[in-house]
């Protein structure tokens, strides 16, 4: 069965996210459909910084690299010289993927190494203009069923302090509160972080101090009770090697986007469970088709013990329909055909915003 058609959805974000390091921002998420020459269609997703105006031209670009190639040559897909960008290779991965589930008949998991766990635990990211909505809003998601949260820091020291000792106090301690530093501090105001954060329940800290500098955070670690976790320095299996070796850390989250697909998703957490790392995976925005294979990675694949942080609130209200619902901090395994998914287009095209 060969790819026939190739088509972008592009869905805007209410705010442009910024990203570290002066890297381009983030406009939307960009829903990939791959149309078989037999009428099934698969799908993918990645975070974009692509303008809905530069949809149709892409598309032209692309079409011409997947037409006619096998849904099942995966490999030989991701390996073309002309898709150089990361977010869209992860994404025809995961449409290929979904593509091949439905000519089987077969939920994902099935696929890729049978499935180890039918629920696995999930993640949500908290974000809000101000100290009282971010409390609100974190009791909205315990209300929803995640007992683990991830704080967004990013207002400087103090303020990102204040945050998260609000958030602390405002819910149970069986709630696990992450805080996501981006990147955002030196290896002096990290140590302070760590430092002020000890009286808090020495939280999981992510990337505290800058993108990609891995000696720099297992210095840190070596200095702070705290547990440091990196997922922005993590692009391929060998720099979770370099972490296994430095014998310091003891957390490693995966992005699929930034490390190119869910292929390498698996050795990149094959790699952290030979060394006892905890592996956890996390995109920075989704809508339902990247999200479902994180899902599908986490139930076939053992290595990856911890969380799946993920917008799974958004989903219903795009037309995307899945088993979305939290229970306890954890979240079932689509059971249909290759994702296990449903995407409503003519709800897409309706939707101006996704929700914040």
């Amino acid at each position: 069965m060969q790819i026939s058609d190739l088509e972008f959805h592009w869905i805007p974000l209410r705010r442009v996210r910024a990203e570290p390091c002066g890297k381009r921002p983030i406009r939307g998420s960009l829903l990939v459909r791959l149309i078989s020459d037999g009428g099934l269609e698969g799908w993918g997703e990645t975070p974009t910084s692509w303008r809905e105006d530069e949809t149709a031209n892409r598309r032209e670009h692309y079409l011409p690299l997947v037409a006619g190639r096998s849904v099942f040559a995966v490999e030989e897909l991701l390996r073309l010289d002309g898709l150089d960008d990361l977010g869209l290779r992860c994404a025809l991965e995961v449409a290929c993927r979904d593509l091949i589930g439905k000519i089987a008949g077969q939920p994902l998991c099935h696929l890729t190494g049978g499935m180890f766990r039918d629920r696995v635990p999930v993640a949500v990211r908290l974000e809000g203009d101000s100290v009282d909505a971010v409390v609100v809003r974190a009791r909205e998601f315990l209300e929803a069923g995640f007992t683990t949260q991830v704080l967004a820091a990013g207002r400087g020291l103090d303020e990102d302090v204040r945050r998260f000792r609000a958030v602390r106090e405002a819910v149970p301690d069986h709630v696990d509160v992450q805080l996501d530093a981006m990147c955002g501090y030196s290896l002096d105001d990290a140590k302070e972080l760590c430092s002020q954060l000890e009286e808090l329940g020495n939280p999981v800290v992510i990337d505290p101090v800058g993108e990609g500098d891995l000696d720099a955070v297992t210095r840190l670690q070596r200095q702070v009770t705290a547990t440091l976790a990196v997922k922005r320095g993590i692009h391929e299996p060998a720099d979770v090697l370099r972490l296994l070796h430095s014998g310091e850390m003891e957390r490693v989250i995966i992005d699929p986007i930034r490390v190119g697909g869910m292929t390498r998703v698996r050795e990149c957490a094959t790699v952290a469970g030979s060394g006892g790392l905890v592996a956890s995976l996390s995109v920075s925005t989704a809508v339902g088709p990247v999200t479902a294979a994180m899902i599908h990675t986490a139930a076939s694949t053992p290595s990856v013990s911890g969380c799946i942080e993920c917008p799974v609130v958004s989903m219903l209200e795009l037309g995307i329909t899945g088993p979305w619902e939290i229970v306890d901090g954890m979240i079932h395994v689509p059971d249909g055909a290759g994702l296990g998914i449903e995407v409503d287009l003519q709800r897409l095209d309706r939707v101006a915003d996704l929700p914040d």
